[in-house]
């Protein structure tokens, strides 16, 4: 062994490191104080009578947690600040309680005496030179009496406190979950660290039983390459130059423990001291190296090694804590994006409010001041929406289509009235006005049609809002329930809308105008009793008569229909009014919630962001302490010592040139007639557990279940792989599974020794993850199958070794002797099964390897050997059953592949190296049984082989059917909104398209009154005059109002456009349909929206294209090119063709002027009885001109409506695709019903064939 130099500062150094910590505590403690005040802060004011949303809920509850964690953590430190602290620290059964007492001089009494899994449960410490070292519970366990995460919570909290940590290794396995958790909780607080590697071998560094140099260094060589293993790992998550040193940490107990010794083993304590004295057994432990490694580290750097536990320990709390915040910040951004999207949503639906309005809506008691102000404060930007919201823009034009009904019949009536007033020559009051020309129930009737339409619009419309939110999986919670069901919320606005919201409801707007008497008639209309109707009396002979009746009646056309006009828009208006504010009332309570939500979430954020920079800044300003590299001050340890000597002396390789001549002597007579017995056991178990699993299903009934399958098959061809699976294999395969390193490519080489086979070049024996895929040897009649081992940090080594097991006749599982540790998810896959394969239970055996490391020598003490064997063994069946695997105890197997590893890597090899150990070692009778099988007929072996893959494949495609109905059923459902979108759209343009004929009936109807008021006026026989007056109301000044007119049905078509477009794309962009399905009349290119916004200038397309519809329609790979047709981006209809259209007016004008000179008016009027006859037929040409007018401006060809039919045609073409998507989709899933059925038929019979086993 290379000198070691003394440590004559070790004492000084812990007294430096002790002072060091007491003043750092305080300046931390600052820190933490300062920190928790600024926390604390941070959203206080934003609480409302303690209630707490869900964000701001969890961000009260980080709050708390910080300051009480952080707290806690100084409070620990402080605990311990009088001692160093060591903290042992690794996987279960790695040898930490053992390697404590043997640091400490113990007894062994805390060592587990049988050597079982999670034996440490509390946190035990132990005096080493003035320090303090930790026992902690073993990580990766088993829970064999507590759980796993309380074990692992207790041993993270004494390495959260410790100065160094030894980071505890064995030579079974290095998993990758180990290092996951050494990153978390070592690596992460900055611990400084040594790396201990326990060799179990029990021959390592053992001179005096293993003679010769080769032999040692064949054992010496897998510690070597689990020693670079662990330094690799190590390097990848940040802890380089971590010296790794191999002990024996039995040996080094036997060397140190008190006496009376109360340990396990003590038969083989009492003699290995006996036979090789302690300064042997302390030697060649190598246990000295780890010691001195360990007290150079706090000699060299022991203040230092204080600081930084202390300083990173706090630095890392703040650190993470900030990027805690920082991610909740992120959500609660999302959360307020979803919001804000609701809130806009909201105003764009009822309208912006002003300032007077919100006080009346929005107006919040605990703020005392209104919501929307708020909200638009906090988020700096106020809400964009137009002060006439959608629902009022819809009201207008709902109103505009029902009541033009009611409109047209009451200038009807007065027409009625006023041609009976004048040719009887009745006096016409008030109150017969109101009572003759208006009907209250056809009034109050279209109103609430207009009501009830009105609720539906803004139910449908606010439930709209919440769509994005509930697409949305980031929204894990909503304040308000914006998402009712649309049905409730449509009632609930239409009893608003309708008698409870507006001040008396419908009739509150109809009934003074219509049952409020003459007077209230005549001032609700603005026309006196005089003026509204003429009373006039007078002879039918006199000219000044005629004249004034004349006169009179001109008066009474032109006040009498105004008159109409006014009261219908006074209604239109009130009515509006009232819904407007109705609707607000109705909303007002949900978007409360809303606004509440965006203040407190926008306000929070802006604090969180306030304390993230507070706590990384604290996190800068503790000051950095330099590391210490305990490989830098190993390698000063030795006196001129380099690399290789530094890996001798750490690994322990010195030995392979030392001569410890032993004479050693054993009476093995009772020993060899106790293993011939215990073999003769083992191997009945085993013949029996191998002839159970094998024993059913019978061959007979797996043809028959076979022929089941080809029926199938023939109704289905997706059944013909499983047919063709279920042949039977020409050889059986026997899987070797289990963890890397447990010895499975050593178990298979020792099978083909033993097999008189000679070992094949590509099986390669290492303590790495050697095996990177399957390999499949034959071994006489059957194949042996080595696998890649599960848990070796290698993504796709799990994957192989699954796919591996699939054809197997028999798995083996091999473990080594901690058993189950770390991920068990692929050793109960192999023998439960999963959704898409059959479990291969009760074809498998579970054998323990390498249970000559099991800390007793099966020379010196058989019996306890094969006791502790027995108790591995039983102890393997309750983790078995702890992860819900059921095993009968013969399918349980202990053995020693290659005891000692002394083949090792040897090349060739033959059953005679075993020889020495071949009596206790269990191979013997593992081969005794499988030989039998093999000498057996495998038929049956065979058969359930093909079976099982058969099986396999039929719940791979159950499962993949599932997917598949699921994603169907999904695709059929994720029409439904998209086509009701369309639904509305369609309904939304025909109610705007009869609201814009109507409004340009208005337009129109204005001019005509002043015409047929003329008209009435002519003087008896001024046919001229006459003439004059029936053109009169096609004058420039009509064609400019309806100019006008058609401008702002451009602007009205232009936002039904836009809104519908942007509705349709929003619920095609969150139905996300699955392209990879097979439906017919994919979505269109550039998306639906896309296809209806961008559309333009495609009267024409469509014109050409609309020939063709009809195939298109009908046949599945035509419908297939509607969306790319419409995806393509067309020009904007707008100022353009809005222009044209303008434009035009003039042209329909002039139609109507040519066709009225060619009518007959005259010719009738000349057959007329008397003057007053042709007036009325010259009212009727009027009439109809206007009529005709408006009809021709109507199929304008650059007209908004003539736009709004090609939009609405382009929604029906592509509605009537997704619709036959949806239906497709509908009967595909149907399709796969039918196949999934008889796939769990055909499941159910195969799980009772194998009594139940398997999924």
């Amino acid at each position: 062994m290379h000198s070691i130099r003394p440590d004559k500062s070790f004492d000084e150094a812990l007294a430096n490191a002790l002072e060091f910590g007491q003043r750092e505590i305080a300046e931390l403690a600052s820190v933490v104080d300062v920190s928790a005040a600024v926390y604390g802060e941070a959203g206080a004011k934003l609480v409302r009578d303690g209630d707490l949303d869900a964000l701001m809920g969890e961000f009260a509850q980080m709050r708390l947690r910080f300051a009480d964690e952080l707290s806690a953590h100084l409070f620990e430190q402080s605990k311990v600040l009088s001692t160093f602290n060591v903290a042992f620290f690794g996987r279960t059964g790695a040898g930490k309680s053992t390697l404590l007492s043997a640091f400490g001089e113990l007894n062994g009494e805390a060592v587990s005496p049988f050597g079982a899994s999670d034996w440490t449960e509390t946190v035990k410490p132990i005096r080493w030179r003035g320090c303090q070292l930790y026992d902690t519970p073993g990580i990766n366990g088993w829970g064999r009496r507590k759980s796993r995460e309380e074990l692992e919570s207790t041993a993270r909290k004494a390495v959260e406190t410790a100065d160094v940590v030894l980071l505890c290794f064995d030579t079974q396995s290095q998993q990758a979950s180990e290092f996951a958790k050494v990153a978390a909780w070592v690596t992460h607080y900055g611990k400084p660290v040594v790396a201990v590697l326990n060799v179990r071998n029990p021959r390592w560094r053992h001179p005096a039983r293993v003679p010769t140099q080769a032999a040692r260094r064949n054992m010496s060589e897998p510690v070597a390459q689990h020693a670079e293993n662990i330094r690799v790992e190590l390097a990848n998550i940040g802890l380089d130059d971590v010296p790794v040193v191999a002990i024996s940490s039995r040996r080094a107990l036997f060397a140190r423990a008190a006496t009376p010794y109360q340990g396990p083993a003590k038969q083989n304590f009492d003699d290995d001291r006996d036979r090789y004295g302690i300064d042997y057994l302390s030697r060649w432990s190598n246990f000295a190296a780890l010691e001195s490694v360990l007290a150079a580290g706090i000699t060299a750097g022991g203040s230092q090694l204080r600081l930084k536990s202390l300083r990173e320990g706090v630095r890392a709390r703040l650190i993470d804590e900030a990027t805690s915040l920082e991610e909740l910040r992120i959500r609660i951004t999302e959360r307020i994006n979803e919001v804000d999207r609701i809130t806009q949503k909201y105003l764009e639906v009822l309208g912006y409010l002003e300032t007077e309005e919100r006080s009346r809506d929005l107006h919040d008691d605990v703020w005392h001041s209104d919501l929307l102000t708020l909200a638009e404060s906090a988020r700096r930007k106020p809400y964009k929406a137009p002060s006439d919201g959608s629902l009022l823009r819809q009201v207008r034009n709902l109103l505009k289509s029902h009541l033009a009904e009611a409109r047209n019949n009451a200038l009807r009536r007065y027409k009625d009235l006023e041609h009976q007033a004048f040719h009887e020559g009745k006096t016409i009051d008030a109150e017969t006005f109101a009572e003759r020309v208006f009907d209250g129930g056809e009034l109050i009737g279209a109103l609430d049609r207009v009501s009830t339409e009105a609720a539906a619009f803004l139910a449908r419309e606010l439930s709209l809002a919440g769509v994005e939110l509930r697409m949305n999986d980031a929204a894990a919670y909503e304040k308000a329930d914006l998402n009712g069901d649309a049905g409730e919320t449509a009632d609930l606005f239409a009893n608003l809308l309708r008698g409870g919201g507006m001040a008396g409801g419908v009739a509150a707007i109809a009934v003074p105008f219509l049952l409020g008497g003459p007077l209230g008639i005549a001032a609700g209309i603005g026309v006196g009793a005089a003026a509204a109707v003429s009373n006039w009396f007078g002879s039918n002979k006199s000219r000044d008569a005629v004249r004034e009746k004349a006169e009179a009646r001109a008066k009474a056309a032109r006040q009498g229909r105004r008159a109409i006009h006014n009261t219908f828009d006074d209604i239109e208006r009130h009515f509006a009014s009232g819904v407007s504010k109705s609707a607000w009332a109705a909303a007002a309570p949900l978007l409360r919630p809303a606004l509440i939500e965006v203040i407190v979430l926008t306000n929070l954020s802006t604090d969180i962001g306030t304390v993230t920079t507070h706590l990384r800044g604290q996190a800068t300003s503790i000051a950095q302490t330099p590391p210490l590299h305990f490989l830098d001050t190993t390698f000063r340890l030795l006196d001129g010592g380099d690399s290789g000597g530094s890996k001798s002396f750490l690994l322990g390789e010195d030995w392979f040139d030392q001569d410890e001549s032993i004479e050693l002597s054993y009476d093995t007579t009772d020993s060899a007639d106790f293993c011939r017995e215990r073999n003769d056991e083992d191997t009945d178990a085993l013949r029996h557990a191998i002839g159970e699993a094998f024993a059913h299903p019978e061959p007979s009934s797996i043809r028959g279940w076979l022929r089941q399958a080809a029926e199938a098959a023939v109704a289905d061809e997706a059944f013909v792989e499983v047919t063709n699976l279920a042949a039977p294999l020409a050889r059986p395969a026997v899987v070797v599974a289990g963890d890397y390193s447990a010895g499975k490519s050593s178990f298979i080489k020792r099978f083909f020794t033993e097999f008189g086979i000679e070992v094949p070049a590509s099986l390669h024996i290492r303590a790495d993850a050697t095996t990177d895929e399957v390999h499949r040897y034959a071994m006489g009649r059957i194949d042996i199958v080595d696998t890649p081992g599960f848990q070796s940090r290698r993504a796709d080594h799990d994957d192989l070794a699954l796919a591996g097991v699939r054809d197997a006749a028999l798995v083996v599982v091999v473990l080594h002797i901690n058993l189950l540790i770390g991920d068990t998810a692929a050793l109960q896959t192999i023998a439960n099964g999963m959704s898409t394969g059959v479990g291969k239970w009760p074809r498998m055996l579970f054998i323990v390897n390498r249970c000559d490391e099991l800390g007793v020598d099966p020379l010196d003490s058989t019996a306890e050997y094969f006791n502790r064997r027995d108790r591995k063994l039983t102890e393997l069946g309750a983790a078995l059953r702890s992860r819900g695997i059921e095993v009968d105890a013969t399918h349980i197997h202990g053995v020693a592949a290659d005891p000692y590893g002394s083949v090792g890597m040897q090349y060739p090899v033959t059953a005679a190296d075993y020889d020495a150990n071949r009596a206790w070692d269990g191979i013997g009778a593992l081969v005794a049984a499988l030989r039998e099988w093999v000498d057996d007929d495998l038929t049956r072996a065979t058969a359930l082989a093909g079976f099982d893959k058969a099986c396999s494949a039929l719940l791979v495609l159950r499962e993949d059917t599932r997917a598949d109905i699921a994603a169907y059923r999904n695709e059929t459902g994720k029409h439904d909104s998209l086509i009701a979108a369309m639904d509305i759209g369609l309904e939304d343009a025909d109610y705007l398209q009869r609201s814009l004929e109507h409004e340009l009936d208005d337009v129109l109807a204005a001019f005509v009154t002043q015409a047929v008021a003329r008209i009435r006026a002519v003087a008896v026989g001024e046919e001229k005059e006459l003439a004059e007056a029936i053109s009169s109301w096609r004058s420039a000044e009509t064609e400019d109002e309806v100019k006008r007119f058609m401008e702002r049905a451009t602007t009205k078509v232009n936002d039904w456009s836009a809104t519908h477009a942007s509705t349709i794309s929003r619920e095609e962009a969150a139905a996300g349909f699955d392209v990879n399905l097979n439906l017919p009349g994919a979505a269109s290119v550039g998306g639906v929206g896309d296809a209806v916004g961008q559309a333009a200038g495609v009267a024409g397309s469509v014109a050409k294209f609309g020939a063709q519809l009809g195939k298109v329609l009908g046949n599945r790979e035509a419908a297939l090119q509607i969306g790319h047709f419409f995806g393509h981006k067309f020009k904007p209809w707008g100022a353009i063709k809005a222009g044209k259209a303008v434009g035009r007016v003039g042209v329909v004008f002039g139609v109507v002027a040519v066709a009225a000179d060619g009518a007959d008016w005259a010719f009738q009027a000349s057959k007329a009885r008397n003057w007053d006859s042709k007036r009325d037929a010259a009212v009727e040409q009027v009439e109809s001109d206007k009529h005709d007018a408006v009809q021709l401006l109507l199929a304008e060809p650059e007209g908004p409506w003539a736009y709004l039919s090609e939009r609405t045609e382009q929604v029906r073409l592509l509605r009537g695709q997704y619709e036959g998507r949806q239906r497709a989709a509908q009967q595909e899933a149907e399709r796969l019903e039918r196949r999934l059925e008889v796939a769990d038929e055909l499941i159910t019979a195969a799980q009772e064939l194998r009594g139940g086993s398997g999924k």
